[in-house]
């Protein structure tokens, strides 16, 4: 892997530090799992001099993600020159996600849904977020995790998944025809901006490979020399006003989940206590909010939480309670001779773990919900009082992000 490969993923990690959604004991995470030292550190912990300039302590949960976000926003990605080049071709923009990464909502599309350009022409896909474009060409897309191909499915147990290098790493060139695969990979870095040149005329969908089936775009291909029907101005004051009423719409949503009734109507235990209902995340017209809703739920011994992911299949969960033990990471390196290890899912994050009562102590964890098995459901009674502490580790860890409280009286 290349120092150019690397730089996608490096300056998402810093973008995700930077803005509170990964912790420092994660960011060394990443780079340790990438055959990095800690000598990148510097550059890669920018927001602790913010912290500390500012006299702001971190915080945990919600509000603590929102103050790291205050703290430091993620650099400016890198632009290239938009309009009419020399040749009489043009470089145009579409955005691929966005939203309010303070309030944790995440815009699941491509701004604009479709655009129409010439032949020669190139489109800057600017991707905010952990998105890729891909274009297939009437392929399938890909699973973005597949077994280790080393192993496959071992005898008498699950296999080993990692990362699909075919979702999470480029594929292509810089130029597109309509035939093959160009995959831009998961990046968010400055330096290698995804410009794609389109030579010849057609139409071509495209998806983000990590957000099906919601996350889909078109590239309209004219003749070269034709007239276009929208200038970029168009297609940004679209983009604008796109992603403020989707930020809108969770927002309003996420208002609905927190200030709803969490006690489910006729479900009761075998015990007979009731059943509070927790919403785990939702993705809502293109819309996706990474929270639990409500983020805290008060019930009494013996009582139940359900938690339903409301975000299947675009946006998996997990609902992981620590009893004090160490954080769990959601990827894990898997050791490769001769090159950097290979990320691969944590199994004890991606099964279920525990019984179906909680006491407070030892580790309970819902097992990948949203995901491939189908799963979207998970029960947990509690039988101890006292307040128990959950997150989300593929969106959090137990500092900040996608994290929630359950207090037994």
């Amino acid at each position: 892997m290349t120092t150019g490969d690397l730089a996608p993923i490096l300056n998402e990690a810093k973008a995700r530090y930077r803005a509170g959604r990964l912790s420092r004991r994660q960011a060394l995470g990443v780079l340790g799992a990438l055959g990095l030292s800690a000598s990148a550190a510097p550059w890669l912990f920018e927001r602790d001099a913010t912290a500390t300039a500012t006299g702001k302590a971190a915080t945990g949960g919600h509000a603590g993600h929102i103050a790291a976000a205050q703290e430091g926003a993620p650099p400016p990605m890198a632009t290239p020159q938009l309009g009419e080049r020399a040749d009489g071709s043009r470089v145009w923009r579409v955005i691929a996600g966005g939203g309010s990464p303070e309030e944790l909502i995440e815009a699941v599309a491509f701004f604009p849904g479709e655009i129409t350009i010439n032949a020669g022409d190139a489109i800057f896909f600017e991707i905010r977020g952990p998105h890729n474009v891909h274009f297939l060409s009437g392929q399938e897309a890909p699973p973005f995790v597949v077994p280790v191909p080393q192993t496959g499915t071992p005898a008498g147990g699950p296999p080993t998944l990692i990362l699909n290098p075919e979702v999470f790493f480029p594929t292509g060139g810089t130029s597109y025809d309509g035939t093959g695969v160009v995959n831009s990979g998961v990046a968010l870095g400055p330096a290698e901006p995804f410009v794609l040149t389109f030579t010849t005329p057609g139409s071509y969908d495209y998806v983000c490979s990590l957000h099906l089936p919601v996350m889909r775009g078109k590239v309209v291909v004219q003749e070269a020399g034709s007239p276009y029907p929208a200038e970029q101005a168009d297609y940004d004051r679209m983009a604008e006003e796109q992603t403020a009423l989707l930020i809108e719409r969770g927002r309003a949503t996420a208002a609905e989940y927190e200030g709803a009734d969490p006690v489910a109507d006729g479900s009761p235990t075998a015990t007979g206590g009731r059943v509070h209902e927790v919403t785990a995340g939702f993705v809502e017209d293109q819309v996706d909010v990474l929270r639990f809703l409500p983020e805290q739920v008060t019930i009494r011994a013996g009582e139940t939480v359900r938690w339903t992911v409301r975000s299947a299949p675009v946006t998996p969960h997990v609902v992981t309670f620590l009893g004090g033990g160490p954080a769990v990471e959601f990827l894990v390196p898997i050791e490769a001779a001769g090159g950097p290890p290979t990320l691969s899912l944590n199994p004890e994050v991606v099964a279920p773990v525990g019984g179906a009562t909680y006491d407070g102590r030892g580790f309970a964890n819902s097992g990948l919900l949203g995901g491939p098995d189908g799963e979207v459901t998970y029960e947990l009674t509690f039988q101890t009082p006292g307040t128990y502490r959950y997150y989300c580790p593929i969106h959090a860890d137990p500092e900040g992000g996608m994290i929630g409280d359950v207090i037994v009286e």
